[in-house]
């Protein structure tokens, strides 16, 4: 799958789905983070308030919940409306990633469980990576079985789970996108780097690159561009490669890159780049 073709649906609280998100971002992919008015979101790309009438429509009973969950959680507004939000990241999901804990009863701790059940319910693909277990699991409709390298094979899935992160968890989502949205080879001789400061006005915009037309060469035309330029990775007269999430393209002629319909540089007939 492209990545520019994939939409991550998650939470933007701290923790996972915040992980979830940047890994998301640093690969050009949309996101849509479902939040609430009061709610404390740890990012900004992609936020979504849900209204009155969008959190009834997750609503669920806390005695319900609890009796599933085999545990008490407290009668709060802010609670619930979490559940909600979680409603919504589940529905929208073709296939459901969380990092978490698996419990003894086979559900998962805490307010990210309500996800993993609702996800069972729903029939949908389930992995959870288990922090304490340092391990993917995938729920296969009775139980969990290990699972050592889950991919992403949807267009639309959700990444959420825990607050409290550790770095097995932080590794194990960049584990995921990097299996499920590999880097580009670009050792092919048809791959030409592209220096930074020809791209400097896409660079500036924070946007993915763009060719003059559809030729698709699998050297990832899209990877987004400005991330590495905000960390100081992009220099100028620099060229750059996908370890610095910039872009090669090939092949070497007939290519230019665009900002808003207008050409900034473009590959030459000895398959170097110049200005536009």
């Amino acid at each position: 799958m492209k990545p520019d073709e994939c939409v991550l649906f998650s939470g933007a609280a701290n923790g996972a789905e915040a992980e979830f998100g940047a890994a998301a971002e640093r690969r050009g992919i949309d996101e849509v983070n479902f939040t609430f008015e009061g709610h404390n979101d740890a990012r900004t790309r992609g936020i979504r308030v849900l209204t009155h009438e969008e959190l009834l429509q997750g609503d669920v009973s806390l005695v319900y919940v609890s009796k599933l969950m085999h545990r008490r959680y407290h009668d709060t507004t802010a609670f619930k409306r979490v559940l909600q939000s979680i409603w919504h990241q589940v529905n929208n999901g073709q296939e459901i990633y969380v990092v978490g804990k698996i419990l003894a009863d086979e559900t998962v701790k805490g307010g990210t469980g309500w996800g993993a059940e609702f996800a069972k319910f729903c029939n949908k693909p389930l992995f959870v990576f288990d922090q304490d277990r340092d391990g993917w699991f995938h729920w296969n409709g009775e139980s969990w079985d290990e699972n050592p390298g889950p991919t992403i094979t949807h267009h639309h899935f959700t990444g959420t789970g825990t607050r409290f992160l550790k770095d097995n968890g932080r590794a194990a989502i960049e584990g995921l996108f990097q299996r499920s949205f590999p880097a580009p080879d670009c050792s092919r001789p048809d791959c030409r780097p592209v220096p930074v400061a020809l791209a400097s006005p896409l660079l500036r915009w924070n946007k993915p690159l763009g060719l003059d037309h559809e030729d698709r060469t699998g050297c990832g035309p899209h990877q987004f561009l400005g991330h590495a330029a905000q960390n100081g990775v992009g220099q100028p007269g620099a060229t750059v490669g996908p370890q610095d999430q910039q872009v090669h393209l090939g092949p070497p002629t007939g290519h230019s890159l665009q900002d808003r319909g207008e050409v900034i540089a473009e590959l030459d007939a000895h398959g170097e780049w110049r200005p536009g």
